[in-house]
């Protein structure tokens, strides 16, 4: 079994679809994709019997996107067993899917209702390592909204939890908490969510939950504070000083990347939760760190992180700020997924079940990506048979050699820094040039041409 064969039964090959062969094929299809990414169906399978067969299974109605799903965070709480904490930063998304038929296709609306765009939405758990390298994905959500804006007679504040969007959240922390306490019941889970997550149910969620996290509060959030309401914002501004230090904050659409130099405070605090539907109060001792930037600026940083993690000391304060940080491999993660490597919104499917069980099959590849760019940067002397098998290390080595400076010396066995970097460069990686290390694209690009010619010189071997 070669590795990527390997990688497809690890991920899918637990997937309970009713039929053996159901599952059989999902492997297939998955071990084909890993190769070949692309949203496109036509363009990951080269045979008319491999495309007619990855047709046959999507729009099969057995074919159950939840079981797909199930099996592929089964698989990822099982490889998260072997530690004592993960990190689980979710967020949300949505896949564009454009319709041409005039509504008549089940999509719904995705963005504001006024840009007139169809998809699906999603919400994606991703479990990380300690040192922040991605295992696969933990859990995964969807749902898809109504094509044009319900009237509605209550403000949203005063609406039940099962009328809004934020249940679809709690659903996906709950079906990590359900993977694990079966799969890895040893671990904690430490979920890192952004503004968009900040929410009372999601955080007394949360503090029920016996696992840790930490939530980016968006709101002017209220604290008890003697027999009056503070805000908890300005009471943890008028807390000295814990220390300063320098963030490297990645390129973003609004802004591009620089070194912020960081000040941090922190403090004990009781919230002061209001359910306005059920008309209470709920109070929850948290721990508030207040990490800004110094200057001025329109984007500069100013993050309020709500944890239930110590604060007491500089160094637990900055395990929260560094487990924040964590937040963003899910972004580039969705990059890699959709815009990337994968290019998911290319699918030219026609209901929203058969695009999200291609879609699903799709963010595990992401996944796998990511963790092998991630590999190179945070343990850049892992052998690279840790996630290449021989003969693909062979192959890399062998064409390495043929590209290869008068000066340089190729090792046989290889580390996973040196191994990414060869593989980035068959997939168009120049170096300095590209503006950094190599990124999700060049490897899978690489890749891809890797696997060819590994498949061409095993044919050879056999004549």
């Amino acid at each position: 079994m070669d590795e990527f064969a390997e990688w497809s039964e690890g991920v899918f090959g637990d997937a309970e679809l009713g039929d053996v062969r159901r599952t059989s094929r999902l492997v297939l299809m998955a071990t084909q994709a890993v190769r070949r990414p692309s949203g496109k169906v036509s363009e990951v399978y080269d045979s008319a019997a491999e495309r007619q067969g990855a047709y046959d299974f999507i729009e099969s109605p057995h074919s159950e996107s939840k079981a797909i799903g199930a099996a592929m965070a089964q698989s990822t709480a099982r490889r998260c067993a072997e530690h004592d904490w993960v990190y689980v930063p979710i967020d949300g998304t949505s896949v564009k899917v454009w319709d041409g038929t005039s509504g008549r296709k089940d999509f719904g609306a995705i963005g504001t209702y006024t840009n007139g765009a169809t998809g699906v939405k999603v919400n994606n758990a991703l479990a990380l390592t300690p040192d922040g390298v991605p295992v696969g994905m933990a859990a995964q959500v969807w749902w898809s909204r109504p094509r044009k804006r319900a009237k509605k007679h209550t403000h949203r504040n005063r609406q039940p939890l099962d009328q809004k969007e934020t249940q679809h959240l709690i659903t996906c922390i709950d079906q990590v908490l359900e993977s694990f306490a079966k799969h890895a019941p040893n671990t904690k889970c430490w979920f890192q969510m952004d503004r968009g997550c900040d929410a009372h149910y999601v955080l007394v969620h949360l503090a029920k939950s016996e696992h840790f996290f930490t939530v980016r509060s968006q709101s002017l959030r209220r604290m008890l504070s003697g027999r009056r309401k503070a805000w908890v914002k300005e009471t943890v501004r008028k807390e000295p000083v814990l220390g300063k230090f320098l963030l490297d904050l990645p390129e973003t659409d609004s802004r591009p990347a620089r070194r912020a130099k960081i000040v941090v405070r922190a403090k004990h605090v009781t919230l002061r939760l209001r359910d306005r539907w059920k008309t209470k109060s709920i109070d929850l001792p948290i721990n508030v760190v207040l990490v800004q930037e110094e200057g001025r600026g329109r984007n500069r940083v100013d993050w309020l992180l709500l944890t239930n993690q110590p604060t007491s000391t500089y160094e637990e304060v900055m395990a929260v700020v560094h487990g924040y940080t964590q937040r963003w491999r899910i972004e580039e993660l969705h990059k890699t997924w959709k815009t990337g490597a994968c290019n998911v919104e290319s699918a030219q499917l026609h209901t929203s079940e058969r695009v999200i069980r291609w879609a699903t099959l799709l963010i595990a590849v992401a996944a796998r990506i990511e963790r092998l760019k991630r590999l190179a940067r945070s343990s850049p002397e892992l052998s690279a048979a840790e996630e290449l098998t021989r003969s693909e290390i062979e192959v890399l080595v062998l064409l390495k050699c043929r590209r290869k400076k008068k000066s340089e010396q190729i090792s046989e066995s290889p580390t996973i820094a040196e191994a990414t970097l060869w593989i980035a460069e068959l997939g168009g990686y120049t170096g300095k040039s590209s503006g950094g290390p190599p990124g999700s694209i060049t490897i899978a690009r690489g890749l891809e041409r890797l696997s060819i010619a590994a498949e061409i010189v095993a044919i050879q071997k056999m004549r």
